[in-house]
């Protein structure tokens, strides 16, 4: 099974600013509220194109996440080229994976492998895809 899906706009990130807690003797890690409104956001595009059946076993994943070159770079990078500036990408596929728990699979946990690509192109997205690793592949 292969599923895709595209999601207009900037990437998103899974900011570090988190709060610790203490209730009862248990701690407790709380994201900032403007953390979950773009997890909420991606959350709502994924839904929409949500695969008819959640990914079950381990999956493999492809996302290329897409800037738009502005003025400023205009004949300094290209279409394609890797974008290295911030966001990291590690904290955009965390925000990504924790927006697709409980709509493509049940838990990133299942992430076998993962291909991810950062570059400048004519639009501001993010294009996602989920396949099932069979035997090992």
């Amino acid at each position: 099974m292969i599923w895709e899906c595209v999601l207009p706009g900037v990437p998103g990130v899974k900011g570090n600013s988190k709060r610790i807690l203490r209730v009862r003797g248990r701690t407790i890690v709380a994201s900032s509220a403007k953390d979950k409104a773009k997890e909420n956001a991606a959350a709502y595009h994924i839904r929409r194109a949500r695969p008819a059946v959640m990914f079950d076993g381990p999956v493999h994943v492809d996302v290329w996440f897409h800037f738009a070159i502005p003025k400023s770079k205009e004949g300094k990078v290209n279409i394609g080229d890797p974008r290295w500036q911030r966001p990291d990408m590690e904290n955009m596929i965390k925000m990504l994976h924790d927006a697709m728990n409980g709509v493509v699979w049940n838990d990133d946990a299942q992430v076998a492998s993962l291909f991810a690509n950062k570059v400048w192109a004519d639009l501001n997205e993010t294009v996602v895809k989920v396949r099932s690793v069979v035997d090992g592949v």
